[in-house]
C-alpha cells in the first residue's frame, strides 16, 4: 500500500500497553538530589522508547526523615508496579524488602524488568511546548500501572485527576497561533508557488 502522509498510521499518543525496558542514573545538574533515575518506556504501537524520569529531594521532617511526598509516591508507585519489594526507609536511604542496605539500586531494579510483553500501561501525550511556536514535546505521565483491569482504571483516573487540577497540559493544535503567509510576501505575485 503507497505511503500517504495523514492517511492515519499508527499513535503512540494516549493510553499504551507499555514495557519498562532499562533503568539509568544520568548524572544530574544538580548537586543536591537524592534521587535521579530515569526509566526507558517502549510502548506497543512504536519503535521509541520514551523516558520517565524520577528525581528530586525528598520532603523532611524537622528530624531528617522523609514524610509523605511526591517524590515517595513517584517511587513507591513504580516499584508496586514493576514488583519490587524493597524502596526507601524514613532516612531515604535504599533499601530490600528486608531493610538491609541496597548498593546498586539500578541493578535491583534491572534484574526484574521483562524482555517482552506489555506488562505495564501508560499515558504518552504531547505537552503545551514552553514557547509559542515551538514544537510540543511529547511526555509521559507521572504515573506507570499494571497493564491489567484495575492498573488501567488506576491510570485513567490519575490522567483525568492531573488534567483536573492543571497538572497535565495537553497541547491543543487549534490553540496554536497559524503561521500564515500573506500572499504578497510570496514574491510570486497574485499567483501560489503550486
Amino acid at each position: 500500500m503507497p505511503y500517504k502522509p495523514g492517511s492515519g498510521g499508527k499513535s503512540w499518543l494516549g493510553y499504551k500497553p507499555s514495557r519498562i525496558v532499562s533503568v539509568t542514573s544520568p548524572e544530574s545538574k544538580f548537586d543536591d538530589q537524592e534521587v535521579n533515575l530515569a526509566f526507558e518506556i517502549l510502548t506497543e504501537e512504536s519503535d521509541f522508547p520514551r523516558t520517565y524520569f524520577i528525581s528530586g529531594k525528598f520532603d523532611r521532617e524537622a528530624d531528617g526523615n522523609i514524610k509523605s511526598c511526591s517524590l515517595l509516591n513517584k517511587l513507591n508507585n513504580i516499584f508496586e508496579t514493576i514488583g519490587y519489594k524493597g524502596g526507601v526507609n524514613i532516612k531515604g536511604d535504599w533499601v530490600d524488602e528486608n531493610d538491609v542496605p541496597v548498593e546498586n539500586i539500578i541493578a535491583e531494579i534491572n534484574r526484574l524488568l521483562p524482555s517482552s510483553g506489555w506488562p505495564h500501561y501508560t499515558y504518552s501525550y504531547q505537552a503545551e511546548p514552553k514557547k509559542p511556536g515551538d514544537k510540543p514535546p511529547t511526555r509521559l505521565a507521572t504515573r506507570v500501572f499494571p497493564n491489567n483491569e484495575k492498573g488501567r482504571a488506576a491510570l485513567e483516573n490519575f490522567v483525568k485527576f492531573m488534567k483536573s487540577n492543571g497538572w497535565l497540559k495537553e497541547f491543543k493544535p487549534s490553540d496554536s497561533p497559524k503561521s500564515a503567509v500573506p500572499q504578497s510576501n510570496l514574491g510570486l505575485g497574485d499567483k501560489p508557488p503550486f
